[in-house]
């Protein structure tokens, strides 16, 4: 593989939305105004922290490979205390409007789970009880503490907003949200427990909004189709209370509180550090933030059993291409940059990826050459397009070529694994034209081609996997999803196989005889399931299907067609690891990365076969802070009169 890969959100199906951390608070750097320490640790990784009704508790989590449990320590600072323990994955706890009780997640049963609490100790009280029968996301305790409303996946499109009984009971649906809204999140009830607040995006826009629905069941509204954001460097949380959103942006590091109106209430910096997304407590007086320190130097763990560490345990490292030779590696620092070093760890360059003809200061590395000479950049300077601007820049001359400024977002995984993937040596972008979605290959001089153009209706939601002119893609039908493949250009479609779900990577076999196919295809407890399906293209009748259980990504053909690797997810999300899944039925399935006990994110298969370049996280603390909004709000206020008065005559 050749991709640069730069993290992304954590995808815990059980945890709430994060900006994550690349480091604890710099020495010497400036702590932001209205920010209080609460609470800093040197070896535990805190999230998804909540302040007690009362405002004496906050409650976290712990976020440590297979394993998270939750914790309480005083607001005022202080000693924590452990109320779950045990090699489980308690999850996202939210407190009871009462104070005494707390709801979390739990791969204990797959299920919520609440415990009580006594507020004058800070003791959990007995053992957590289940109340759903079914796994989630997102938490949203009534005002009356009576019902607790929650998020679930159906597949094979769309999420569910239900409501149980507190004390456990049968699950009762609110709301269908339509596959349309992606990626719903942070439900919050309204004061008066008639309406339920949540986030979340556009499939086809880079944009999330506001929305809401009747807690009795209805269809959700968008509640301001003016208040928008861009969905990848913000995080948005509702204070249905107080009828305004907290607004949390990746880049720069800031946040603001804005009216459901849009207007600005108060705003305020971040650290450069800025970690886990906290929730505000029910007044909107205060909001919690976790800064990080997280590193994952590049680590090279063999098929053969051995491993070692060659990369610099001083920020995040991403393994992101292999020399041909196998020799070499080439990883990304930082936004902005990549280094080669000798696969023995040895002679390490940092280069700045500087395009001298182009004014753009942030953009998306790409794919590399085979002769690492020249890479995509992706651009999108509003971070709201549905489409980006595609370079191909020349790290020899240092400047870039503009292919199209309309290229989808979704990718194309060539025969190993790569979205935006080279294809023998052309590389790969989808853009629409007219009512057709097109697939081109361009060559690192400007030559284009028009691969193949499907119907818009297809193209928009294919999942394309292409060798030179073979390409596999799907149709959807209701809740079923049917395998096409083309094996010769401009050759017609040939039906393999119908499964009820959604196909969601699709790859060639290095020799072209075999499509691995990554799927989802169920429900089990509320969470999807997942499977690696081997489908033979001459005898599709074949085919051959692996569970997968919690799912994962990344299917990468070995070189000699015998296996996939794939990143593969367990407990919720919280240990991933790395397989190797034979084609044949008769060799066992093996767990590459098993004897590793870093979070896995993303790997790189040597040119051979052998060997997985990976970085291997690395938690080294984190700390609690209070952000006081109700000075910042004062401060913004002032500020505006200022400026205000200034600008009279």
């Amino acid at each position: 593989m050749s991709r640069i890969w730069f993290r992304l959100a954590l995808p815990l199906s059980l945890a709430t939305p994060a900006l994550h951390a690349a480091a604890q608070p710099r020495a010497g750097q400036t702590v932001p105004r209205f920010h209080t320490k609460i609470l800093a640790t040197d070896t535990l990784q805190i999230s998804s922290p909540a302040l007690s009704p009362d405002g004496k508790w906050v409650v976290y989590h712990t976020y440590e490979f297979a394993r998270s449990n939750i914790w309480v320590v005083p607001a005022a600072g202080g000693a924590p205390k452990q109320l779950t323990s045990g090699d489980h994955a308690d999850v996202g706890p939210h407190w009871f409007p009462s104070g005494d009780r707390i709801a979390f997640w739990s791969d204990r049963t797959k299920s919520l789970m609440v415990l009580d609490f006594d507020k004058a100790t800070g003791n959990a009280v007995g053992t957590p009880r289940r109340v759903t029968l079914e796994a989630g996301k997102g938490i949203a305790i009534a005002p009356d503490g009576a019902r607790i409303a929650y998020i679930t996946d159906r597949v094979p499109d769309g999420s569910l907003l239900k409501w149980v009984p507190a004390s456990g009971g049968k699950a009762t649906t609110i709301a269908e949200i339509p596959p349309e809204l992606w990626n719903p999140q942070n439900p919050s009830f309204s004061p008066d427990g008639a309406w339920i607040y949540f986030t979340a995006a556009t499939r086809n826009r880079r944009i999330s909004s506001l929305y809401r629905v009747a807690a009795s069941g209805g269809k959700p509204t968008v509640v301001n189709p003016n208040l928008t954001f861009a969905s990848n460097p913000q995080v948005v949380f509702p204070l249905a209370a107080e009828q305004q959103v907290i607004v949390l942006e990746r880049v720069p590091k800031k946040g603001a509180v804005l009216t459901f109106g849009g207007d600005t209430v108060s705003t305020f910096t971040l650290m450069q550090s800025a970690g886990d997304v906290g929730r505000a407590p029910m007044d909107a007086k205060s909001y919690l933030l976790v800064y990080g320190n997280i590193v994952s130097p590049t680590r090279l763990v063999g098929l053969d059993g051995r491993a070692r560490t060659i990369g610099q345990a001083t920020g995040q490292e991403w393994p992101t291409a292999w020399s041909r030779d196998g020799k070499r590696l080439l990883v990304s620092p930082e936004q902005g940059a990549i280094a080669i070093m000798n696969a023995d760890g040895t002679g390490r360059t940092v280069e700045r990826i500087t395009p001298k003809n182009l004014s753009i200061s942030e953009f998306k590395a790409g794919v590399l050459s085979a002769d690492w000479r020249y890479m995509t950049l992706l651009s999108d300077s509003t971070r709201r397009s549905p489409t980006q601007i595609m370079y191909i820049y020349d790290r020899e001359t240092k400047t870039a070529r503009e292919i199209t400024r309309h290229a989808e977002r979704n990718g194309v995984l060539t025969a190993n694994g790569d979205w935006f993937g080279t294809n023998h040596g052309e590389f790969l972008y989808t853009e629409a034209s007219g009512d057709r979605v097109e697939i081109h290959g361009v060559k690192p001089t400007g030559e284009n081609r028009l691969i193949r153009s499907f119907p818009r209706d297809v193209g928009s939601k294919a999942k394309f996997g292409i060798d030179g002119d073979k390409i596999a893609y799907q149709t959807l039908a209701g809740d079923s999803a049917s395998l096409f493949a083309i094996t010769e250009a401009n050759g017609e479609p040939q039906k393999l196989m119908t499964i009820r779900g959604r196909f969601e990577e699709l790859v060639w076999s290095p020799d072209t005889k075999t499509i691995a196919a990554f799927a989802t295809t169920g429900m089990s407890a509320g969470r999807p399931t997942a499977e690696m399906i081997f489908v033979p293209v001459a005898n599709p009748t074949q085919s051959r299907s692996i569970p997968l259980g919690d799912g994962g990504y990344e299917t990468v053909w070995s070189p000699d067609s015998r296996a996939v690797f794939f990143l593969k997810a367990d407990k919720g999300w919280t240990q991933t690891s790395v397989w190797r899944y034979p084609v044949r039925a008769d060799e066992p399935a093996r767990n590459v990365t098993q004897n590793e006990t870093s979070m896995i994110w993303g790997y790189q298969l040597s040119p051979d076969g052998s060997v997985l370049a990976l970085p291997a996280e690395q938690n080294r603390g984190s700390s609690l802070w209070r952000v006081d909004l109700t000075q910042a709000a004062a401060a913004y206020r002032e500020a505006k009169a200022k400026a205000t008065q200034a600008s009279k005559p």
